[in-house]
């Protein structure tokens, strides 16, 4: 039978301040000292291993019955860890009263628990917090049948209209966040639309009737709704309007200001949402988000503290790559790796895949070809494959890139068979990385410079054929082909070459600001 580690895991993400208000609570409480004990031993523990533990307290009666034991004081930590916990959500807080509510009634003290109800629905109705409603209007009945005699009737229908109108925002909300939930799992599976099917899965999501704009009459409806959209348009690739929908949310939370402190993950989510957004267009002036981030205070709510980390450093790595500072962006990749080894396993997959992917890039912008290697090795050979298997299949991709720069010819071959069988099975071997292979096969069997400066002539005018496609377009946005090439093809006087390049300038709308003096012969060495 495998052994359980939630009281280990628990234990290691006290902080100091708890540890010390555990030791006091549970003296106060007057808990047996066995369980200080075995809350110490754990903690000193940077690996769970219960047989020392038992060997250690084998004198001690409580070890017969281990696994009781291990659940007392689990939940000892957990009601300490509510009592210490001294910055209570606005939710935590409208329980607490609702139970506090429900006591003074039980002892027939109506008046006042109808006066604490009040101030109970001011603030579900001020945060939204709809199922505590129908709480509060449990109670109020309650309190109506057992107390009033007066307008009785009256007062009935008037709680029971109310809370009829209640439940319909309810089903609202719950459809808006259905919805929501339905495009967020076509986008586990792959962030850009690749074809047909695809597309259609997107449709029936968004074609909902529900899907209006004047639909949207709550917080959280106006924001589910600009998720949906945002979420549409970037699979899709349009990434104006995927930018366009974020900005009304971020609206959204400033219009509702009062929100921002009660939900700080979801405002945080919201903002790094818009940060991603802006990395497609290059919209650098939206990167002074980040600096919204750094001051949302996450006190001892360490997946706030994780959730803040990783919004950081993913979209700070992602700046200094689009200003060229890749040097500066070196420099985070030690914290960065602090960071995911202190956060663990509580960090989801996905995540880890984005900073691999992200320093793997950077490294191969460095020419730093061999730790480019390791990173992309580790991504690929993570046990998550069931996340986001568009970057599982970019990584491939960029893995075949890799081994060709290191000259690693037959490891390459076996690569590319394997990375075909890989993409064909799970319906992403399209134009674009049939392209690539076809590509490498022939250019790792080429030795003389012309004959490569060929190669990669005609694979930069095959991939400006395919980005007229947006269906071929997502790859690009996983590794920069272009600025690879461009590099390879520095100095290249060749018309095809230039024209080509022109080409690609010009549907990304951007100049270009590269104007090479072409004066390199095509017959010299390509560096």
């Amino acid at each position: 039978m495998k052994v359980s580690t939630d009281l280990f895991d628990l234990v290691k993400t006290l902080k100091k301040g708890e540890k010390r208000y555990f030791s006091l609570h549970t003296k106060q409480q007057g808990t047996n000292n066995n369980y200080v004990r075995l809350f110490n031993a754990i903690d000193k523990q940077k690996l769970y291993d219960e047989i020392s533990l038992k060997k250690q307290f084998e004198e001690d009666g409580f070890t017969k019955n281990f696994s009781i034991t291990k659940n007392y004081l689990y939940n000892s930590l957990l009601r300490s860890l509510e009592a210490y916990d001294t910055d209570k959500s606005v939710e935590q807080t409208i329980m607490h009263q609702l139970s506090q509510s429900r006591i003074l009634a039980k002892k027939g003290l109506y008046r006042q628990s109808q006066k604490m109800l009040g101030k109970i629905k001011r603030q579900a109705y001020k945060y939204e917090y709809f199922y505590l409603l129908l709480n509060a209007f449990e109670q109020e009945v309650d309190i109506l049948v057992n107390y009033e005699t007066e307008n009785l009737p009256d007062k009935l229908d008037k709680i029971l209209e109310e809370r009829d109108a209640l439940l319909k925002t309810i089903h609202q909300e719950e459809l808006f966040l259905k919805l929501k939930c339905q495009m967020y799992a076509l986008a586990k599976r792959g962030m850009r639309i690749r074809n047909e099917k695809q597309e259609q899965e997107i449709k029936v999501i968004v074609e909902h009737p529900i899907l209006k704009e004047e639909n949207t009459i709550t917080f959280s409806s106006k924001l589910h709704f600009y998720s949906i959209m945002s979420i549409y348009n970037l699979m899709r690739r349009d990434f104006e309007k995927a930018h366009h929908f974020c900005l009304k949310a971020v609206k959204v939370w400033d219009d509702y200001a009062h929100f921002k402190e009660a939900k700080k993950a979801p405002y945080l989510a919201c903002i790094n949402n818009l940060l991603i957004r802006s990395r497609y267009l290059r919209y650098l002036e939206d990167y002074k988000y980040i600096e919204v981030i750094r001051q949302i205070k996450t006190g001892n709510d360490i997946a706030l503290e994780q959730k803040k980390f990783l919004a950081i450093y993913s979209n700070e790595l992602a700046y200094l790559m689009f200003m060229s500072e890749t040097e500066k962006a070196l420099e985070l990749v030690p914290a960065i790796e602090k960071g995911l080894k202190k956060y663990g396993n509580r960090i989801s997959p996905e995540w880890f895949l984005v900073f691999q992917k992200g320093i793997t890039n950077l490294l191969f912008t460095k020419g730093m070809f061999e730790q480019a290697l390791d990173w992309v090795n580790l991504l690929i050979n993570s046990k998550e494959i069931g996340v986001r298997k568009d970057i599982y299949a970019s990584a491939r991709m960029v893995r075949l890139i890799i081994l060709f720069e290191l000259d690693h010819t037959l490891l390459l071959d076996h690569m590319s068979q394997s990375t075909v069988r890989y993409l064909k099975k799970n319906d992403h071997y399209y134009e674009l990385e049939a392209a690539l292979i076809h590509f490498l096969n022939r250019a790792v069997n080429t030795q003389k410079a012309k004959q490569l400066q060929e190669e990669y002539i005609c694979f930069y005018i095959k991939l400006t054929s395919l980005i007229e496609n947006d269906l071929e377009l997502a790859s690009l946005d996983y590794f920069d082909f272009f600025a690879w090439l461009h590099g390879k093809l520095s100095g290249c006087s060749d018309p095809r070459y230039k024209n080509a390049r022109r080409i690609v300038f010009e549907i990304a709308g951007m100049e270009d600001d590269e104007e090479e003096e072409f004066t390199t012969s095509k017959d010299e060495k390509i560096n």
